[in-house]
């Protein structure tokens, strides 16, 4: 997100989002758009997923005719594309806006806030065979298995996941580490031609740069592939890398405990614009910026999972539609599976990869209630009151 308007005044803020289908790009560009003047910049592509041609997601008529923006199409709507390519066409994209002279050159314009939904690191786990062969499986640590992981899976028999718990060795879960970590790597490659491009033009002392994922993947841990209703850290724990050279303390490395609901008054404070009071999010900036301790943000985080795996679309009969949240300390993380008399409680000091669950643990018992409790209270803050009180009654 660029922070200040370039050399037009008064020239309207230009938002870039590129995305799959399934990235919500118009809903959120039809928000801001709702509340904010803007240049709407959206850009498609048709993937492959699965075998699957998902195709090119449009804005509707009526989206075009009451939102002025420029809609570019970097492939021809019938080609098939994959997720490695458009990958790729992330690095390029700026660079391909200002060839097509479709709008007038970003620096110097106009603010501009540029989002892009890589859908990799992703299944099926497919990588360029250029970047998979940088990466020795064997060289690998592997998933974070124990035997005792296959009967700890069993008792959570009815809540929802992806696949059902194998030994890794039954998928080759060496195989899916490389293949995961390739795909990693060509995402870094492109973002780092983004970021080349940015220094080029002088921009990125002017620009907050925020890397981060919506979730994490199972990737063979305790016998999973995929996702689903579990909280274990390779599912929740997302990279979260931000930089603006100058007003973010670089090569800063925080353990603070945060949330990504933190992200959004982060860009209202950089914008300048005010954090509404109803919002739960609370703005990193004070910790990028070095005012702040660490570990004042927050005494815990959480993770709610509300039927993610939707039981009512079909081929999906065999899904529950769980509802299940988590609460994780420095030092501890509950679960509660909603409904169900099974959960977790991982001592994450003592089993950091969280093999042994002492929900049943006579001796922690204590423990779980008092974090069954936290859990409950922060549910409740939670839930949205309404807009502030003014009167009495």
């Amino acid at each position: 997100m660029s922070r200040e308007a370039g050399g037009v005044p008064g020239a309207p803020p230009i938002l870039v989002l590129m995305g799959s289908t399934a990235s919500g790009k118009t809903d959120l560009a039809a928000a801001l758009a709702r509340r904010f003047p803007l240049e709407l910049i959206s850009v498609d592509a048709a993937q492959v997923y699965r075998g699957m041609d998902i195709g090119t997601a449009k804005p509707s008529r009526e989206f075009l005719a009451r939102y002025p923006h420029h809609l570019i199409d970097i492939r021809d709507p019938s080609d098939t594309y994959s997720a490695a390519e458009f990958v790729a066409d992330a690095g390029r994209l700026i660079q391909e806006i200002r060839l097509r002279g479709r709008i007038p050159m970003l620096v110097g314009g106009a603010m501009f806030y540029f989002h892009v939904l890589m859908f990799d690191p992703h299944p099926p786990f497919d990588p360029p065979a250029d970047y998979r062969e940088r990466f020795d499986k064997d060289r690998l640590p592997g998933p974070w298995f124990r035997d005792s992981d296959l009967e700890a899976q069993d008792r959570l028999t009815g809540v929802d996941f992806q696949t059902s718990p194998q030994h890794p060795d039954e998928f080759d879960g060496r195989e899916i580490h490389a293949a995961y970590y390739a795909m990693i790597e060509l995402v870094d490659e492109n973002v780092g031609r983004m970021l080349d491009w940015l220094d080029e033009h002088g921009e990125r002392e002017n620009t907050l740069v925020i890397f981060t994922s919506d979730h994490g993947e199972a990737l063979g841990d305790h016998g999973l592939v995929l996702k689903g209703c579990r909280f274990y850290e390779g599912l929740v724990r997302v990279p979260l890398i931000i930089s603006m050279p100058g007003t973010v303390q670089a090569g800063r490395v925080s353990d603070a405990l945060v949330e990504l609901l933190d992200l959004t008054p982060t860009l209202l404070e950089v914008a300048g614009l005010e954090i509404p009071q109803r919002m739960q999010g609370r703005s990193l900036m004070p910790i990028l910026t070095g005012q702040a301790d660490d570990r004042a943000h927050r005494e815990f985080v959480r993770t709610e999972y509300y039927s993610a795996l939707n039981s009512d679309v079909p081929g999906r009969e065999e899904f529950t539609g769980m509802y299940a949240t988590m609460l994780r300390t420095r030092t501890h993380k509950i679960v509660n599976y909603h409904g169900l008399d099974v959960g977790e409680l991982f001592d994450l000091e003592a089993d950091p990869r969280e093999h042994n669950n002492l929900w049943d643990d006579p001796g922690s018992a204590d423990l779980r209630f008092r974090l069954m409790q936290r859990n409950f209270d922060a549910l409740a803050r939670a839930v949205d009151p309404g807009t502030r009180q003014i009167l009495y009654y």
